[in-house]
C-alpha cells in the first residue's frame, strides 16, 4: 500500500479590486465606540469591544474562487467573504472582495490547474485593504 500526502502551501495575498464594503463602516462603527468611551469605561469596555471586532471578522466566511471563464482572465481568483448585513439577520451570503493578484493568480492556477476553490481565511479587513490566507 502507497501513502502519498498531498503537497500543499499557504500563502498570505493581499487583494486587488477591493472598493468600499459593508464591513467597513461596521469596522468603523467599532473603532469609534472604543475611541469614544469616557475614563471610567475606558479600561474594561475598550478591551470589550475591541476583542468582540477581531471576534467577529475572524468568523466571517471566506471563500477564493477560480474563475477560468473570466472573460478578461481565464486565470483570475476571486475572494468573496460574508456580507455582513446578511451575517447579522441571519441570512448567509458571499459579497467579492477583489482578486489574487495576477501573477499570483497565474502561478496558483498553473501549479494546480484542476483545483477550483481553495481554503481561505481573512487575516485582515478594511475599507482600504482585504489580506486574504489561501491554502493550496
Amino acid at each position: 500500500m502507497i501513502f502519498h500526502k498531498e503537497n500543499s502551501v499557504t500563502l498570505t495575498l493581499e487583494t486587488v479590486g477591493t472598493s468600499h464594503h459593508s464591513w467597513e463602516s461596521y469596522s468603523e462603527i467599532l473603532d469609534n465606540m472604543a475611541n469614544n468611551l469616557n475614563s471610567e469605561d475606558l479600561l474594561g469596555a475598550a478591551e470589550k469591544i475591541r476583542k468582540a471586532k477581531h471576534q467577529f471578522f475572524d468568523n466571517l466566511e471566506a471563500a477564493v474562487q477560480a474563475e477560468p471563464y473570466n472573460p478578461v482572465d481565464k486565470n483570475a481568483i476571486s475572494v468573496l467573504i460574508e456580507n455582513i448585513d446578511s451575517k447579522i439577520t441571519g441570512n448567509p451570503g458571499l459579497e467579492k472582495a477583489g482578486f489574487v493578484r495576477a501573477l499570483a493568480a497565474k502561478i496558483i492556477r498553473e501549479s494546480k490547474p484542476e483545483k477550483l476553490s481553495y481554503n481561505g481565511k481573512i487575516v485582515r479587513l478594511s475599507g482600504r485593504d482585504t489580506v486574504i490566507q489561501v491554502t493550496i
